[in-house]
């Protein structure tokens, strides 16, 4: 299990199932977007450069 599978289980649940649809449309955009862990939240990576965070 990811450290980021963690982090949206954990958000209040007004926010959790927003962040989590976020992910998934992020995460369908392209498929060289990939989610990585740093700064102890989710970051979203394209061809190795930060995109955006949650």
């Amino acid at each position: 299990m990811k450290e980021s599978d963690n982090y949206y289980p954990k958000q209040e649940d007004a926010n959790k199932e927003t962040l989590i649809s976020l992910k998934d449309i992020i995460l369908a955009i392209d498929p060289g977007i990939y989610e990585v862990w740093q700064y102890r939240m989710p970051f979203f990576s394209y061809k190795k450069k930060r995109i955006c965070y949650l």
